[in-house]
């Protein structure tokens, strides 16, 4: 009983850290952008980048006492936990779809542009003000609960967390393959242009040009309204694939296949 309890406890804790996260990270950006932007790779109003580092600084200072209470070293522990969750988390969306989706390249003392001093700074601020004082006032909101309020949510919380990982990992999924495709349709535009240049019969040429533009009509519809959404999110995306990293330029365009259509006009 004691066990299940100290579970459920630990899970809401997690939900929490991920979305007082996830308000901070929003606001942040948002200033920085000058516009409301949705961060986050979930659906929902939580960065578990955020609960697991909280979970992970809670536990080493207060619950096993591995780090010593101390502002110093809660600020350094926070800094380096917190950063190796991100550097691990980019490095498994990499592996996983060939895209990142934070790019720290321009940001001084950066590791592999996946974590940078400046986040890491902040994330130690984050320590400090979670070990003093942030944690005990919203702990004490839960475990206040009713035991089996705090069993329910719990458990309600965590399959939902669960549904919105699997999404988004099927829309990231989509993502890829719409940038793929993107770049199949655009090198077989490019064969067919290639090929319109040859042909010496107006209407054979009409007819190809015609199927051209209806497919980069197409095209540009679908992939400017996907990645205006995605870029938005995320707008240091970047990947090392050269194929991926140019579809990516091509969505950061005002008209992604601008090239092409220039190449119909002249021919």
């Amino acid at each position: 009983m004691q066990e299940t309890l100290l579970i459920d406890q630990y899970i809401l804790y997690f939900v929490t850290y991920s979305f007082f996260g996830y308000v901070a990270e929003v606001i942040y950006c948002s200033i920085g952008q000058r516009k409301l932007v949705n961060r986050g790779f979930l659906h929902g109003p939580w960065l578990p980048i955020y609960g697991f580092g909280g979970l992970v600084i809670h536990m080493l200072t207060t619950d096993i006492s591995l780090v010593p209470r101390n502002p110093v070293t809660v600020f350094l522990a926070s800094m380096v936990f917190a950063s190796v969750i991100e550097y691990l988390g980019s490095w498994m969306l990499e592996k996983g779809f060939g895209i990142k989706l934070w790019d720290y390249s321009s940001y001084p003392f950066n590791i592999n542009a996946r974590v940078c001093l400046k986040n890491s700074t902040l994330f130690g601020l984050g320590g400090l003000a979670l070990t003093y004082g942030g944690h005990a006032r919203f702990a004490g909101w839960i475990d206040k609960l009713p035991l089996a309020a705090m069993e329910l949510s719990s458990k309600v919380l965590l399959v939902l967390m669960s549904v919105d990982f699997v999404l988004s990992v099927v829309r990231m999924r989509a993502f890829k393959a719409m940038l793929v495709d993107m770049q199949a349709r655009v090198e077989e535009s490019k064969r067919e242009l290639d090929f319109l240049k040859s042909l010496g019969n107006d209407m054979a040429r009409q007819v190809v040009r015609g199927k051209v533009i209806a497919e980069l009509g197409s095209l540009r519809e679908r992939s400017r309204k996907e990645g205006r959404r995605m870029l938005a999110k995320w707008p240091g995306m970047y990947s090392k694939l050269p194929d991926l990293q140019d579809m990516l330029a091509r969505l950061r365009r005002e008209d992604p296949l601008g090239d092409l259509k220039e190449l119909l006009k002249n021919l």
